[in-house]
């Protein structure tokens, strides 16, 4: 078994590239900033659509990994039961890393989610988690999509 200890050798091969700032922000405009109006609005629709299709959801702390339709599903549900409650819901992202390519971006963070009625005047907290996703350019329309999803 071949094992190097001497991580300066591997660290000088690699090549570190610039994060492409165009990228991160057509993310943050095809991604992240519907995904908070989707949020706002309870708006299924507009949270798929940034979405690839065959997404992967990993949710650690529940030891659940969702694909595709069931986690559409599970998230139409979610949507449906907080406009009963007559909810109003916000989610706010931080990226604390981003790695680009011309058709992928993978990106770290933490959210935290907000919930309130329609009573009061302030989002009262819920908690927050880290995250991680990757997302793919679209070859259709030309937007970034998520298509995998975790959080722990």
């Amino acid at each position: 078994m071949f094992f190097d200890n001497n991580l300066s050798t591997a660290a000088q091969q690699g090549k570190h590239l610039a994060v492409d700032s165009l990228i991160v922000e057509a993310v943050e405009k095809d991604i992240w900033i519907p995904f908070m109006e989707s949020y706002r609005d309870l708006n299924f629709e507009q949270l798929k659509s940034i979405h690839a299709s065959e997404i992967i959801r990993v949710s650690v702390p529940m030891n659940q990994i969702e694909s595709g339709a069931d986690y559409w599903k599970t998230m139409c549900s979610f949507f449906q039961q907080l406009q009963k409650m007559n909810y109003q819901m916000n989610i706010r992202f931080s990226i604390v890393s981003s790695a680009t390519s011309p058709d992928k971006v993978y990106q770290t963070g933490y959210y935290t989610i907000g919930l309130k009625t329609n009573e009061q005047s302030s989002y009262q907290s819920t908690g927050y988690s880290s995250f991680t996703i990757l997302a793919i350019k679209d070859s259709k329309d030309g937007k970034w999509k998520i298509t995998f999803d975790s959080d722990a």
